[in-house]
This record gives structure tokens, C-alpha cells and sequence, in this order.
């Protein structure tokens, strides 16, 4: 199916069967046969085998979040998203069930999938400093690629978030030279994250470093550092709009608290409901800190290519033309049809890994 320009369209294109993959096979405990049903329940499969990979089946954050709420109800047993991430099959699963606390998910560097040959895909948070929503990564991508989220300092509501852009961007190279230090990076950010993306490859550069792939999904560089520092909004305003960015339908009034809304959050199986009251206003505090830092930040000259995926639905003009004064190499637009909060939806980065492969097969001798 075609759009009115000629393009593919995603939208229109079947739901993928994905039972083709599955290796079925059978479970060997009692426990695996109820989380072997889990796992079907959660991703609408009639069978799901022991070995099937939860991402590679069309799993997703927000389907490991209602994955975990009913493996909860039926082991009593409370495990963190990271548990899905480091452990996505059924006999995997089960050897985390013995552990004594739920592993942490707001780590600065959140693994999605170890292992494999390839340099390492690092994907950078958005403002609100959570990088769970690049799960589905892992159904695209190879298994060679190592795959990384990396998230904001604060969101346990206690560490102070960043103070600048560049104070950020070195943080984070430094963690993840903890497990690629010789490079070269791949390295993409959506929104915000396009932003310490790019600082981030500049600063790699400073260092001799080479960037194979530097990715930005859908950021402005901003042309006025210092214009509108104070977020408008109110806590309940930003938090509503948190939730509707993953999905989440929140019917919040002006009249309604904070902790009314946590309230409403908490009632459904969703990313934001899986966190502590700390971590909710850590989150809070984390995207005003962004946007501030954000809004004083000046990009400098990134020496490589850029990739740009703008989301083009509901918007007019280009990025290339702003862009251009922060880029010395290629510039490459890639225009999606979709909504900026989209831009983490299966489709699109089904859509943006192609794109990202493209480029790095280029690259290789």
C-alpha cells in the first residue's frame, strides 16, 4: 500500500504473524507452561515456546509492563522491566524469579540486549529521561547489535539531574565506554535525545573517536539559546502529557492533584504505573531540568553525517535548513509519516533501523 505521495505505507500494511518465528519449543515445568501462557496472553499468540525472544515475537515496553503486573499476580513475584531486557525468553525468565529484589530500570545505562559482534547501538533518552520505549529495537535489529538505552540522572527522584548539555553528553560517553571503548559509535536520539546525541558526537570526535552513524529523531537545533527557560506547564499538566506520549488515554482536570493523577496512573498496566511516587516526581523534575538545559544549549560543528527522521504529519517545512550550520558532512532527511510522539512507535523504527543499516553497510569495507 502506497501513501498519496507514493511512499509506503506502513499504517496500511497487515499485522505481521509473527508465530512463524516461534521455536516451540515445549515447556518442562510447571512454571514455564503458566508464563509460556503469560507470554501468549500478553502478545496475542495462540503458542509461545520456551526459547521465543518476548522483542523478536513484537513485544514492546509497554507489553513487558503488563507482562510483569500478571507474572506478579501469578508467582508473587515483582520483577523490573530490566529483568525483561536481560532475560526476554521463558527459561530465561524463570532463573530471574529467585532473585531477591527486582532488578533497577532507571539505570543510566540500560541494557536491551547484550551480546553479539557489532558495535553496540546506544539510543539516547528523550526529555522526560526514559529510554524503555527503544525496546522494540530488538525486533528489527540483528542480534550481532549489542543494544543500550541511555537515561537521565534523577529519575530515582533523589540524584541531581544534569546541569548543561555538555556536562550530560560527557557522562554518558563515559558510561558507555565501560562497554565499547574502542568505538566506532552508533549513536541516535529521539527528541531531546537528538540534542545530547549530537554533543555527544562532537565531543567523540574531540577525543580521535570515530561516529559510524549519529541518528536524530526529530530535534530542531535550537536557534536562540536562552528563549523561554520556564516550562509552562504544571506538574499534572506534564504528567498527562507523559502519559498520552506512551499511549495512555488521561482524562486530567485542572482541578485534579498530582497524587490523584498518580492515583489514575497506578490503575493501569503502563510504563509510568510500574514506578515509585520518588520516580514519577523524579521524572517530573528531570523534564523541566531538560528543558532548560535544552533551551541554553548552542550545538557546535559535528565533522560526520547526519541522519535526520522528521516526523512530517501535522507539520510544514524541513529540518535540513536548520541543520546545517551544526553539520560539516552529508545531511540526510528522512521523512516520516507520522506524529513527533510516534517516532518510538514499531513501524517507524522498524523505518529508521533500515535507513541506519543502509548507512552502515556503506561504511564497511
Amino acid at each position: 500500500p502506497l501513501t498519496p505521495n507514493g511512499k509506503l505505507d506502513r499504517k496500511a500494511l497487515p499485522a505481521p504473524d509473527y508465530t512463524a518465528g516461534s521455536t516451540q519449543r515445549a515447556p518442562r515445568t510447571p512454571q514455564e507452561e503458566t508464563l509460556c501462557r503469560l507470554f501468549a496472553e500478553v502478545l496475542t499468540l495462540q503458542h509461545v515456546g520456551i526459547d521465543d525472544n518476548f522483542f523478536e515475537l513484537g513485544g514492546n515496553s509497554l507489553l513487558a509492563i503488563r507482562l510483569l503486573s500478571r507474572v506478579r499476580s501469578a508467582f508473587d513475584v515483582k520483577l523490573g522491566l530490566q529483568a525483561i531486557f536481560e532475560s526476554p525468553t521463558v527459561s530465561e525468565l524463570t532463573g530471574q524469579f529467585s532473585l531477591p529484589n527486582a532488578k533497577k530500570t532507571l539505570d543510566v545505562l540500560l541494557s536491551i540486549r547484550e551480546g553479539g559482534e557489532q558495535h553496540p547501538i546506544f539510543c539516547l533518552h528523550p526529555g522526560g529521561g526514559i529510554s524503555w520505549g527503544y525496546s522494540a529495537l530488538a525486533t528489527y535489529v540483528p542480534a550481532e547489535y549489542p543494544i543500550y538505552g541511555i537515561q537521565a540522572r534523577g529519575l530515582d527522584g533523589h540524584e541531581d539531574p544534569a546541569a548543561s548539555i555538555q556536562e550530560m553528553a560527557s557522562d554518558y560517553i563515559r558510561q558507555i565506554l565501560t562497554v565499547h571503548e574502542t568505538g566506532p559509535y552508533i549513536i541516535m536520539g529521539w527528541s531531546f535525545g537528538g540534542a545530547v546525541a549530537q554533543e555527544m558526537a562532537v565531543q567523540l570526535e574531540e577525543q580521535g573517536r570515530s561516529v559510524a552513524v549519529l541518528a536524530v529523531l526529530d530535534w530542531y537545533p535550537n536557534a536562540s539559546p536562552g528563549d523561554h527557560v520556564d516550562y509552562p506547564l504544571s506538574d499534572v499538566s506534564l504528567l498527562a502529557d507523559l502519559a498520552q506520549n506512551i499511549g495512555m488515554e488521561i482524562d486530567a482536570t485542572p482541578a485534579m492533584s498530582l497524587e490523584q493523577l498518580i492515583s489514575l496512573i497506578r490503575a493501569e498496566e503502563t510504563i509510568l504505573s510500574s514506578l515509585s511516587d520518588d520516580n514519577i516526581k523524579g521524572i517530573l523534575r528531570v523534564f523541566r531540568n531538560n528543558h532548560k538545559i535544552a533551551s541554553e544549549f548552542s550545538p557546535r560543528c559535528f565533522r560526520g553525517d547526519l541522519l535526520i527522521f522528521e516526523a512530517i504529519e501535522g507539520r510544514t517545512g524541513s529540518m535540513a535548513q536548520q541543520w546545517k550550520p551544526f553539520v560539516s558532512g552529508e545531511i540526510h532527511i528522512h521523512e516520516i509519516n507520522v506524529r513527533h510522539t510516534e517516532m518510538l512507535s514499531s513501524p517507524t523504527l522498524a523505518a529508521i533501523w533500515e535507513s541506519i543499516d543502509a548507512k552502515l553497510k556503506v561504511a564497511r569495507p
